[in-house]
């Protein structure tokens, strides 16, 4: 969660990885030390945010 303050947070891309129409993105926050994951999906030429469940490390 984020919490409800006018704090900025940042977000650092650390890694991705094309895998057809999909890509994974690890990525990092100033708000949680802790890197997190998602998954992209292509759809009609769009990307659009897949959900994954929560012990899913992707391909990192």
């Amino acid at each position: 969660m984020i919490p409800e303050t006018n704090e900025t947070i940042n977000v650092d891309i650390l890694d991705e990885k094309v895998e057809g129409e999909a890509t994974w993105v690890k990525y990092s926050t100033s708000y949680d030390g802790k890197p997190g994951i998602f998954r992209l999906v292509q759809e009609n030429g769009k990307w659009k945010v897949d959900y994954n469940e929560p012990r899913d490390k992707g391909p990192f």
